[in-house]
């Protein structure tokens, strides 16, 4: 498949799968679109019309375009979305569920035996509670607190990394989850009190070596 802009070069792909004509395209026999250009012997055609004819949705992704199956009528389709929203990327949905401001955390997902606290009176915690489900179909471990790009961002165009190591919030940073099954946990950052609070950046790190389309949540 070539990406250009929002089309696509139905010419290239399966003939099985795609049937194309100057008039009409068709995705097995269920038409997708009669608005085509044939230019130099290729037909080009909406990508989003195409993943609609297929029973897909078009997310936008850092290096492109990506057709994902939907996750069902109530979740927000992408990449970005706000708190309690779901988010799929085509294979682990996400969910921030709760963003707590506090100037000491307990944690709720593991027995550290004392609450987080900030290293200097001027900045406060922030703990994100999150929920990570596996939307394939084989079980996956996770690596809960390696994402590259898991960060806060503030409007002061500043970013936050995650506490890592002992100071983190969850049964285990390393779970093993079965299709359809989720793993609760929480993300602890520590802010400046003055910090107004923009975006959660989170990446799923699924020890595959593969890269995963970032989730941003809105905090505003």
């Amino acid at each position: 498949m070539k990406r250009i802009g929002l089309t696509i070069a139905i010419g290239v792909l399966s003939a099985a799968i795609i049937s194309a004509s100057i008039q009409r395209i068709s995705v097995d026999g269920k038409f997708a679109t009669s608005d085509v250009i044939v230019r130099n012997g290729k037909t080009y055609a909406s990508i989003g019309d195409i993943a609609k004819a297929m029973g897909m949705t078009v997310v936008k992704t850092s290096s492109g375009y990506n057709l994902v199956h939907p996750g069902g009528a109530n979740m927000v389709q992408g990449l970005r979305g706000k708190v309690g929203q779901e988010l799929f990327n085509g294979k682990y949905r996400f969910t921030l569920v709760e963003v707590v401001r506090t100037s000491s955390y307990k944690p709720r997902f593991y027995n550290s035996g004392y609450d987080y606290t900030p290293s200097s009176p001027n900045n406060e915690i922030v703990a994100a509670i999150c929920r990570l489900k596996n939307g394939t179909k084989e079980p996956v471990t996770f690596d809960l607190y390696s994402g590259k790009n898991t960060a806060l961002t503030d409007m002061n165009e500043q970013s936050f990394a995650a506490f890592a190591g002992a100071s983190t919030d969850a049964a285990t940073r390393g779970p093993r989850v079965l299709p359809g099954a989720a793993v609760d946990f929480a993300l602890i950052f520590e802010v400046p009190k003055t910090a107004v609070l923009k975006d959660l950046v989170f990446t799923t790190n699924d020890l595959s070596g593969k890269a995963n389309p970032d989730f941003r949540i809105s905090l505003q």
